[in-house]
């Protein structure tokens, strides 16, 4: 899987804000994602002290999520991991 096939949005938990056109890979989001020239996808609108949760989508893959909850100023790379899906009938 390539980085471009991944959908990611960032959904606040207490549902207080508005859900913004589908961002990066076209997942409903209230943040906006910038896609970097790694692959990685970067955003620099959360409000502070509230929890988000990150999740990361791609066909093929099971999904992948983390809930972080950052004060003001602070930073962290969320490392979200998608497994690729069992086929059907598949004995693994």
């Amino acid at each position: 899987m390539s980085s471009k096939d991944c959908k990611v949005s960032g959904i606040y938990s207490d549902n207080k804000y508005k859900t913004l056109p589908p961002s990066v890979g076209g997942l409903p989001t209230n943040v906006h994602f910038k896609k970097q020239k790694d692959g990685r996808h970067r955003t620099s609108q959360m409000i502070p002290n509230r929890k988000i949760k990150f999740t990361a989508k791609a066909d093929g893959y099971s999904e992948a999520s983390e809930t972080v909850e950052l004060a003001e100023g602070k930073e962290k790379d969320v490392v979200l991991v998608l497994k690729k899906s069992k086929a059907a009938g598949d004995e693994k």
